[in-house]
């Protein structure tokens, strides 16, 4: 998935459907960045760039959308001053839910959450996870998935045990299954 701190590429997208009529396959360029998702819906990508110059971590990293066709520039999503642990569309296309983590420059312990956005950057990200009630090291998310009904469900350590939750992807409450 996305390990955002890794170098960065240009990415690109190809409309493969015209391989069938010996058409030339335009290829666009969408912007910079590593670990590539796309909307199982069709229509968006989603990457991470971490922000240069860069000499120390952790890094400013920008989490990315932009439509596949090239027709609009990529859109910042997010960001974070340490790394995107992992980001997935929902099945409409119309969401990118986000793990991200930060690390401190000494390494001591972290925190981690869960947010979610607007796939077009149309709207501010929504904090999805159990907010944090002290400093690091706080809750720490485990794993996500996003549910075809529009909610997410992901476990997140807390009390040195797993809880597993329920939200909608728009944000909300979480509830605890």
């Amino acid at each position: 998935r996305s390990n955002s701190h890794w170098s960065s590429f240009v990415v690109y997208s190809a409309d493969l459907a015209r391989l069938d009529f010996g058409e030339p396959i335009p290829v666009v360029p969408l912007g910079n960045g590593s670990g590539i998702e796309v909307s199982p819906a069709g229509g968006w990508a989603a990457f991470a760039m971490t922000v240069t110059p860069c000499e120390v971590w952790p890094c400013t990293v920008r989490l990315h959308a932009a439509p596949l066709d090239g027709s609009a520039p990529a859109r910042i999503v997010n960001q974070v001053v340490g790394n995107w642990r992992g980001y997935r569309f929902t099945a409409d296309g119309a969401h990118l839910v986000h793990h991200g983590e930060v690390v401190p420059f000494d390494q001591s312990p972290f925190w981690s959450w869960l947010s979610s956005a607007p796939s077009d950057g149309s709207g501010p990200a929504v904090l999805l996870s159990v907010p944090q009630e002290s400093p690091p090291p706080g809750p720490g998310i485990g794993s996500f998935a996003n549910a075809a009904d529009g909610r997410v469900v992901f476990t997140e350590w807390h009390d040195e045990a797993p809880h597993v939750y329920s939200v909608p992807v728009e944000g909300g409450t979480p509830t605890a299954l």
